[in-house]
């Protein structure tokens, strides 16, 4: 699936899930991978979060105030819906685009 992602794609899409497990949370959500583009840095997604006043510590004060009760396994990470949603409307994005790749602002355009 990520075959046709840019490498940057791939390290928020890999950035999010490590996100995710460092808060002890084996369901990755939406709101990590809102994290992690943020924290792509000099990135078109980074600059627009930033204009719109939007920070890193804003970002994880609303995830810590996040009151989902998800069922985990431990050892097994998943994905929410919702996520997968994000990965594949990028690929739709990108595929309308005729774009060389999935990149960060497909993601990004996804996830508004």
């Amino acid at each position: 699936m990520y075959s046709k992602f840019s490498e940057q794609a791939k390290r928020i899409v890999l950035r999010s899930h490590r996100y995710s497990v460092n808060q002890k949370e084996y369901v990755v959500g939406t709101e990590y991978l809102l994290l992690s583009l943020f924290n792509e840095k000099k990135s078109s997604c980074e600059i627009l979060l930033q204009e719109a006043g939007i920070t890193e510590e804003k970002i994880i004060k609303e995830i810590a105030t996040i009151n989902v009760f998800r069922k985990t396994i431990p050892g097994l990470i998943i994905y929410t819906p919702k996520y997968h949603l994000i990965i594949t409307k990028s690929l739709n994005i990108y595929k309308k685009t005729k774009a060389n790749y999935v990149y960060e602002e497909h993601i990004f355009f996804a996830l508004l």
